[in-house]
């Protein structure tokens, strides 16, 4: 069976097609998740987890907060190719993805804030949690950067003596 959008909105409002999405999902739990992702959009998720008749709510909850909280690490790179070999990117192809990238997370935020705002108080309670992991992941990031600027400075210490 091919998964499409009118499927999984059958899937998600009946058990009609149960047996056949669980048999693909337990053949590749990683491949009908990407799936899910490739057909919803995250608006189709917000849409499928405020469904309260919805018979996988829960499902597409989770699916949409895991996938708005992708905002918090996905940080812009750096303006060079994935291989050291590969040099710098062009200013302006860096320019352009930098711009893709702020246009996809600010999409998201706007969802975000649909959801703080929603009439539904579960859909608002995932608003808050996505909130809140910023506040707990920017201090898990700052911890990171931390030690990884101590290691460094330790690194550099240990192969870089001072002649003084």
């Amino acid at each position: 069976m091919i998964i499409d959008l009118d499927k999984v909105k059958i899937w998600a409002e009946s058990d009609l097609l149960d047996n056949e999405f669980e048999e693909i999902e337990d053949d590749d739990p990683d491949g009908f998740e990407q799936k899910m992702w490739q057909i919803c959009d995250i608006r189709q998720l917000l849409i499928f987890a405020s469904n309260r008749q919805s018979t996988k709510r829960s499902y597409f909850a989770k699916l949409l907060v895991e996938k708005l909280c992708w905002i918090y690490y996905s940080h812009g790179s750096l303006p060079w190719h994935f291989s050291r070999r590969g040099g710098l990117i062009s200013a302006k192809d860096f320019k352009n993805q930098a711009l893709s990238q702020a246009e996809k997370i600010y999409e998201y935020c706007e969802v975000i804030e649909e959801m703080r705002n929603s009439n539904l108080d579960e859909i608002k309670k995932l608003a808050n949690l996505i909130l809140d992991f910023r506040h707990e992941y920017s201090l898990l990031a700052y911890e990171d950067v931390r030690k990884f600027r101590h290691n460094l400075a330790s690194t550099v210490e240990a192969n870089f003596p001072s002649n003084m």
